[in-house]
């Protein structure tokens, strides 16, 4: 990853979940030149409805043990091909490999200079 893109503490202690975790394609979208409601999306993919219920447990017990919680969060029920939580600042998305296909929001917000992929 590009170690120029500025990210907050709220940004490294997703990416740090979402590693520990095995989620897979992990991309930043910085947006804060083009929106002004948030500052970036944090985009990944897991297989399978288990492992992506675990991972959105995981973020929302290691966030709310230092006192941020979502703004808004979608699919956390599980079953859901598609789990959004919304921190302000940061939207996570993580999504099955067929919805990351189908609703390619890479291709929708991305440009050439702001999408940093994380290794």
């Amino acid at each position: 990853m590009d170690n120029s893109l500025p990210l907050s503490t709220l940004s490294h202690t997703l990416l740090r979940v979402l590693k520990d975790k095995k989620a897979e394609n992990i991309v930043i979208v910085d947006l804060s030149e083009q929106v002004d409601w948030t500052d970036r999306f944090i985009l990944c993919t897991a297989r399978v409805d288990l492992h992506r219920k675990a991972i959105a447990d995981s973020v929302l017990e290691e966030t709310a043990r230092v006192g941020i919680y979502p703004l808004g969060q979608s699919g956390v029920e599980g079953g859901s091909s598609w789990i959004l939580l919304d921190y302000g600042e940061t939207v996570l998305h993580i999504f099955s490999p067929e919805s990351r296909v189908f609703y390619n929001l890479e291709r929708m917000w991305g440009e050439e200079n702001n999408i940093h992929v994380v290794e």
